[in-house]
């Protein structure tokens, strides 16, 4: 028997039944990846690898696809990965304006119940500042009209409630507003002159809100309608 050549499938079939190596393609002269395995019926079988077909293929096309196999998987799980981030911040977005809108609505509704209820009130309020010894009016309860005869507008401002109270009782504020500042509240009755130029009695309640600003009280009012009680 004629020995057997030396192969390098040979040197690795003794230490594998079968495996893997690299190799120089002895037609084409092109390195090459190897597929070996022993069989039981003959010594040795080599097959040469060519992604499944009978076509060698040089080994630096196949490492050069199996490179970009692996940055295209890399890319795709980057992509994944940033895909699923933008859908938790779009989720979180979407939970944030929901949360937003549930709040305001609710805070609608809030404003809604309040005015309703301030509406059916039999007292309009208002917030005003003391300032050089006169009631400066800055907002008033939309059901002014209903309780006083005027409306909100005409009654707020520097001198609004003033000039429409009558001259005797207006006499009466610089004590008035001396208890309001002394006590921290106090009330008084007075008429107010009507747009038809008839008199309502109004009762006022007052009490101080703290100091705005230096020589500037923040007080908190109410007007009621009392001449039923007053005739």
């Amino acid at each position: 028997h004629s020995p057997i050549p030396s192969h390098p499938a040979l040197d690795h079939a003794r230490t594998a039944a079968a495996g893997q190596f690299r190799g120089v393609n002895p037609i084409d002269g092109q390195e090459v990846v190897f597929d070996f395995r022993t069989l039981a019926d003959v010594p040795l079988l080599v097959i040469v690898r060519a992604d499944w077909t009978t076509e060698s293929r040089p080994l630096g096309a196949t490492e050069t696809r199996q490179r970009w196999w692996v940055a295209l998987a890399g890319a795709l799980s980057l992509i994944a990965i940033l895909v699923a981030a933008q859908r938790r911040r779009a989720e979180a977005v979407r939970l944030t304006l929901a949360e937003a809108e549930a709040r305001r609505l609710a805070t609608d509704r809030a404003r809604a119940e309040i005015e309703r209820l301030v509406e059916g009130s039999p007292a309009a309020l208002y917030s005003g500042r003391l300032i050089d010894g006169r009631l400066v009016i800055d907002f008033v309860s939309a059901n002014a009209l209903r309780v006083t005869g005027w409306p909100a507008e005409r009654i707020a401002g520097p001198s609004g409630l003033h000039v429409l109270i009558e001259d005797a009782d207006e006499e009466l504020w610089p004590a008035f507003r001396a208890a309001v500042l002394r006590e921290g509240n106090a009330e008084r009755q007075f008429r107010l002159r009507q747009p038809d130029g008839s008199w309502r009695w109004i009762l006022e309640r007052v009490r101080t809100g703290g100091a705005a600003a230096e020589g500037v009280v923040a007080v908190i009012g109410n007007l009621s309608d009392v001449s039923r009680t007053r005739q």
